[in-house]
């Protein structure tokens, strides 16, 4: 299979094309990263999720993320967790705070024991 279209863009634009037939297993974290954000962009999704998304880029690939962010973020929504005050600044990111509380339960069996 050949890609074309806009997949074959993303891949050239990120540099995968000469990964396509390697195993993902073997590949590095960062190349792993991209093939993640590639896939998560093909199709135009109206919102795109993204978890850490600049974790393990080169920085041409970290400018890239950006520049794809900045030109499609009038007709998509992009929804992101990040610790990297370069990507939420230069994407002009909103910033909302999550106050997340978590309650340690002990397991019923290790209650009955104490």
């Amino acid at each position: 299979i050949k890609p074309s279209g806009e997949l074959s863009e993303l891949l050239d634009q990120f540099g995968l094309r000469n990964f396509l037939n390697k195993p993902f297993g073997q590949m590095s974290f960062g190349v792993q990263r991209k093939f993640s954000i590639v896939a998560g962009l093909i199709g135009n999704p109206n919102i795109v999720l993204m978890d850490e998304p600049s974790n393990g880029l080169d920085q041409r690939s970290h400018h890239l993320l950006i520049e794809y962010i900045n030109r499609h973020k009038q007709e998509r929504l992009f929804v992101f967790a990040t610790h990297d005050s370069v990507l939420i600044e230069n994407t002009s990111a909103k910033i909302r705070s999550l106050d997340v509380r978590l309650e340690i339960v002990k397991p019923l069996a290790a209650a009955r024991l104490a």
